[in-house]
């Protein structure tokens, strides 16, 4: 049954009903007539009801990041500086517009939740400071934190970015060892126990593993002689396929909740960071149809990003007046500008 957003379009103006698009960020609306199937990607649009509504105020925050849509399309996790100056996890439910905060720990530092495939927890990194992190997870029950996830038995600080696997419990990471230290991937199980994973990799620097979903598989972006390029490893026969053939870095690297579609960040000589991806085939995957997803102004900068399910809306975040805020924009309807989903707010 598709998940109908009640966040919906743009103000429709004589401009907009022409074709004719306007390149500024628009506020969501408050559409109470539009049909589920605008959320779709229908490019059909109705312009009855649609009063302008202001975007979501996130109180005692400064900036937000990091949003990562749930896998039933109806919960956008992300992470919020509070005023006091570290971040904490916030959820938007995108049907009835409620907004609330997950985690509040001034001691602490929480950022870049990831949900699990199931959608019942969210996965992030946790720690007094940035070097400290180490992976954390909360059980997600009806949009509300109900208790702390499930994690492995043996934890380390520094783990950096990590990713669960199909298995709902180990987790992959870039593993530290060796003196000079070096970097490998590796499996953490959930008893604790380390399993490098062995495969010809190229030479460089792996960063950034992210589980496909419903495949066997993994993308990593790998690092070497100034240049930066993804890859996917099959966890199944430690096949390497190469993804990306460029000198740009990689960076922020996100794979949808269905696994259809994997985004990053990246920015060209001279221009501002934008958001690019491609739709993934897994008969042919180290074929990309890559592509630039979002505009903006030529001072806007963009880091992470997140497809929906349904491979209709990219959600991401970008400076907006100064501050990070997240925005919406549509992927299969180009007459849709984006939609800036929050703002920053005081106590």
């Amino acid at each position: 049954m598709p998940i109908i957003f009640r966040l919906s379009c743009c103000a429709i103006t004589l401009g907009t009903i022409l074709g004719v698009i306007s390149s500024s960020v628009v506020a969501a609306d408050d559409c109470q007539n539009v049909l589920s199937e605008l959320a779709q990607g229908n490019s059909t649009l109705r312009a009855e009801n649609m009063a302008p509504r202001a975007p979501i105020v996130i109180p005692d925050s400064a900036s937000h990041f990091a949003p990562s849509i749930s896998p039933d399309g109806r919960y956008l996790a992300f992470y919020a500086y509070r005023t006091s100056g570290t971040p904490d996890l916030a959820l938007l439910d995108l049907e009835t517009l409620e907004f609330r905060y997950l985690t509040n720990t001034p001691e602490n530092w929480e950022i870049e939740p990831r949900w699990d495939r199931h959608g019942n927890e969210l996965i992030f990194g946790s720690g007094p400071s940035m070097p400290e992190l180490r992976p954390s997870a909360i059980r997600i029950t009806d949009g509300r934190a109900t208790g702390p996830g499930t994690m492995p038995a043996v934890l380390s600080n520094g783990m950096g970015s990590v990713s669960r696997l199909n298995d709902g419990g180990s987790l992959i990471f870039v593993q530290r060892f060796g003196n000079p230290v070096q970097r490998r991937l590796a499996i953490l199980g959930m008893s604790g126990e380390f399993r490098p994973i062995v495969a010809d990799f190229p030479a460089g620097i792996v960063s950034s593993p992210t589980v496909i979903a419903e495949q066997e598989a993994i993308v990593f972006r790998l690092t070497n002689d100034q240049e930066s390029d993804l890859y996917t490893l099959s966890l199944e026969s430690n096949r390497i396929q190469r993804l990306t053939f460029n000198a740009q870095e990689e960076e922020y690297v996100s794979v949808s909740p269905a696994g259809n579609w994997i985004t990053w960040s990246y920015e060209l000589e001279g221009a501002a960071r934008r958001i690019y991806g491609s739709e993934i085939n897994f008969d042919a995957p180290n074929r990309l149809s890559a592509r630039r997803l979002t505009n903006g102004p030529d001072d806007q900068v963009q880091f992470f990003s997140s497809v929906s399910p349904d491979g209709n809306w990219l959600f991401y975040d970008a400076t907006v007046g100064g501050q990070f805020v997240i925005l919406r924009q549509s992927l299969s309807n180009s007459q849709l500008p984006p939609e800036q989903l929050t703002t920053a707010g005081s106590e």
